[in-house]
């Protein structure tokens, strides 16, 4: 879960010229390798891990967190487990506030969530309306196709919760207004 960095082939030559190490590309970085060590991190407890040091006031170690979770709920077999984690309890507080990516991920996390699980055991009480402004930022222009379409996937789902969540999503500008 982290950016990789577009290395242009004017980059490579200038490197080449100086004499500077190019990074290559480690065969461990393959996605069936990474979506290996995912899943034994995941079964392992790590998303516990991670909901205890979300406690800290850093953003910047908010949004590592917020990026982990989501590499965790990109497989929908691990979702339930970051649920029974704690995980989607933990993503709230970050998806509202925090660095611009570690909203967008705690926000992309949730939506996954939302998707795969039933949101009255994902967002019980309270929390299925805690979700909706974080989950409604994603179906924002900037956002991904994919972005968007998870987002309008869970908050489908969510409006199934109860008249309190639908009145909530209606409440929310940004809910109204995208989904037209």
């Amino acid at each position: 879960s982290y950016d990789k960095q577009e290395i242009s082939e004017e980059m490579i030559q200038l490197a080449k010229f100086a004499k500077h190490h190019i990074p290559q590309e480690h065969e461990m970085d393959d996605p069936d390798f990474v979506d290996k060590r995912i899943f034994t991190l995941c079964q392992y407890g790590a998303t516990s891990a991670l909901v205890a040091l979300s406690k800290t006031d850093s953003k910047n170690m908010k949004e590592l967190i917020a990026r982990v979770i989501n590499a965790f709920c990109k497989h929908a077999e691990l979702r339930g487990l970051v649920v029974q984690q704690g995980g989607s309890k933990a993503l709230i507080p970050v998806a509202l506030e925090g660095t611009d990516k570690g909203k967008r991920a705690a926000a992309q996390a949730l939506a996954r969530i939302g998707i795969t699980q039933d949101p009255t055991i994902a967002f019980p009480g309270q929390r299925s309306c805690d979700v909706v402004r974080p989950i409604a930022s994603l179906l924002k222009d900037d956002c991904s196709s994919l972005e968007n379409f998870e987002a309008l996937m869970a908050l489908g789902n969510l409006g199934t919760v109860d008249e309190t969540t639908r009145g909530r999503m209606m409440k929310e500008a940004d809910v109204v207004m995208a989904i037209e």
